[in-house]
């Protein structure tokens, strides 16, 4: 069932009135489970170690001809929706926001509470696909921040939660930076920039470099930035990192990689090239961390 985004304070009226320290990390992270499809095309995507993160197709976000819209997928058996006076609940869930390229979230179940809906709290849990246009994550549970009409924020939780990002993106913000100078994304009272957004299209496996995975992942759409919580391993198509924490700031394309604030441990990795998206090769032995 289709409820576009429009009609749902209408449909609520009349039930009721109306982060960047210095990271670290120990040992590696629990999955070893090895990547699956075709490999990134860095000349080191097939030294990477047996902790890389599978890859992941991406599926077409439905059309939706506003800046939010929700509905219950009606291809899925048991879609539903339910509103009720303080929240709504939707079985088969799906949104995409068009507010910074194409955003598109499915999940098994999602539920909204908020004052209305284009500014509310979403959890959503099981089987959660989040494709965005610069970075795609798959978890079992999220919990979607939605401001002013478009997703902020989505923290996810996986046994691990995954996520990549098409070099095509990666390439673009980078092209926008150097026309535009300095990113200022993530200074504090900067506005977001949106550089690069919309520009990955529909990369298919082989244009995905950029991956890692953890307990849990934050993405932060105000500020292009993804942080990698617990047990976390990252690479940039080149080098690796396994770290308690990993912060990556997707404009700049740099990584910072080390313990939970009050916790300890050491970043461990493999450094073949310290300067990301150059078109210096990668090398095997460049060293170790």
């Amino acid at each position: 069932m289709r409820v576009p985004s429009r009609l749902i304070p209408a449909l609520l009226a009349l039930l009721a009135p109306a982060t960047s320290a210095l990271l670290a990390a120990p040992a590696a992270p629990g999955s070893t489970e090895p990547s699956a499809g075709p490999a990134a095309p860095a000349a080191a995507a097939a030294q990477l170690s047996i902790e890389a993160t599978p890859l992941f197709t991406v599926t077409p976000a439905p059309a939706c001809h506003e800046a939010l819209c929700f509905w219950a997928n009606s291809d899925e058996p048991g879609a539903s929706l339910t509103l009720s006076r303080t929240h709504m609940v939707m079985i088969n869930p799906e949104i995409v926001d068009t507010t910074r390229g194409i955003a598109h979230i499915t999940a098994d179940r999602g539920e909204e509470s908020g004052p209305e809906v284009g500014n509310s709290r979403w959890v959503f849990t099981g089987h959660i696909r989040a494709d965005m246009s610069d970075g795609q994550l798959r978890a079992d549970m999220a919990t979607v921040q939605i401001v002013d009409g478009r997703i902020v924020s989505i923290a996810a939780q996986g046994s691990p939660a995954l996520f990549q990002r098409p070099a095509s993106a990666a390439s673009a913000a980078s092209a926008a930076r150097n026309a535009t100078g300095p990113s200022t994304a993530g200074a504090p009272g900067a506005p977001a920039t949106g550089a690069g957004k919309g520009a990955a299209g529909k990369a298919g496996l082989a244009d995905i470099t950029v991956r890692g995975h953890a307990d849990s992942i934050t993405y932060d759409a105000a500020h292009d930035r993804v942080q990698f919580s617990g047990e976390s391993w990252f690479t940039d198509g080149c080098n690796e990192l396994t770290s308690q924490l990993v912060t990556y700031d997707m404009q700049t394309q740099t990584v910072q990689a080390g313990a939970k604030p009050g916790g300890n441990g050491r970043v461990r990795g493999v450094i073949r090239n310290t300067r990301p998206g150059s078109s210096s090769g990668c090398t095997a032995d460049s060293g170790h961390s």
